[in-house]
């Protein structure tokens, strides 16, 4: 069985890093998940960046409410 956990560590402005070096924050702290090595490394976040937006706020039903009652219409021609 493989068991998988959420790691959380927020982007950190002060230090962004270069995409794709071992040295970035956010992927070193997945190699170091992967690979199990424990080093002295000090993830510590100093000025997180908050999301501001998510692809959910273009979803078409946000913030909608849906009626799915279904109503008995009596049309006559009379």
């Amino acid at each position: 069985m493989v068991w998988f956990r959420d790691i959380t560590l927020k982007e950190d402005y002060g230090n962004l890093g270069i995409l794709g070096d071992l040295n970035e924050p956010l992927l070193a702290r997945a190699i170091q998940e992967i690979t199990g090595a424990t080093g002295k490394r000090d993830f510590t976040v100093e000025h997180p960046i908050d999301i501001m937006t998510s692809s959910k706020m273009f979803d078409p039903f946000k913030d909608k409410m849906i009626d799915d009652t279904v109503y008995e219409l009596h049309l006559s021609l009379d």
